[in-house]
């Protein structure tokens, strides 16, 4: 599962930190990324680019973002779009028209972390190029365990599509989910509150069913990773905090986990 990487986006806010910051960040995972500080630069660019992506604020000088896409739109009809802002209350019943009338897809309020943007855009480029869902009976499952409820919300917005997912944030409840969910992989955090990642990776050893098991974890120092590897059994790691390309290499890496041994010849 992969959206296209090297889709096209247009960045417009006339912060310019905040533009360069959200440039490098998603030229980090791929993107093309063309960046523009005013709403009239912006749509200068529309002769020059055809981005798949707009992610642009609302409160600018001269041209609000709100009349930007509509002008954008206008122009270039196919292009997916985000609204950026720090005064939604302010912009609210715009924001609200805009989306009812096609002009945006997604809304985001100011302050929001990296996971959050990526999150959106994944999202909408993503669904951009929908490819046929796998039917249901032939998915495999899935169980994410972390006790951060934006992490396993995240997870399994990226993974349902192609496999039948489940999310528990404590490892007590996990293990629950497991006995009746009864997946085929479980990817799970070790620090958590209660009973923690541990307990719940000697639960499911302990109870022989053949399950694979990918641990999460925040620490990348090799000599913890061999504790816990000592510790559990466990050899496949997935490090945190992670960013989209991770996420894709985990989806790459579990799919591989499927594909039967070649043959040797």
């Amino acid at each position: 599962m992969s959206i296209k990487i090297k889709a096209s986006i247009l960045i417009v806010d006339d912060n310019e930190d905040l533009v360069e910051s959200l440039s490098m960040q998603f030229s980090y995972l791929g993107f093309n990324v063309t960046k523009a500080t005013s709403p009239i630069r912006a749509l200068e660019l529309t002769e020059l680019i055809c981005p798949d992506l707009l992610i642009s604020d609302i409160r600018m000088p001269k041209l609000d973002g709100i009349n930007l896409i509509r002008k954008f739109k206008a122009i270039q009809p196919n292009v997916k779009v985000i609204l950026m802002t720090g005064y939604y209350p302010e912009y609210e019943k715009s924001i609200t028209e805009a989306i009812q009338q096609g002009l945006a897809d997604r809304v985001i309020q100011k302050g929001f972390r990296a996971l959050e943007i990526e999150r959106l855009v994944y999202e909408l480029l993503s669904n951009s190029g929908k490819k046929e869902k796998t039917l249901q009976a032939d998915r495999r499952k899935i169980l994410f365990v972390d006790d951060e409820v934006e992490v396993t919300d995240f997870l399994n917005s990226f993974f349902s599509e192609e496999y039948e997912a489940a999310v528990a944030n404590s490892a007590e409840d996990a293990f629950e989910t497991y006995v009746r969910f009864q997946p085929d992989v479980v990817v799970t955090d070790i620090k958590m509150p209660g009973q923690g990642g541990i307990w719940l990776v000697k639960q499911i050893q302990e109870s022989k069913t053949k399950c694979r098991i990918i641990i999460m974890t925040g620490q990348d120092n090799k000599s913890v990773l061999q504790s816990l590897k000592n510790e559990t059994g466990i050899e496949e790691y997935f490090s945190k905090p992670f960013r989209m390309s991770d996420v894709e290499n985990l989806s790459q890496k579990i799919k591989e986990g499927f594909q039967p041994p070649k043959r040797r010849s």
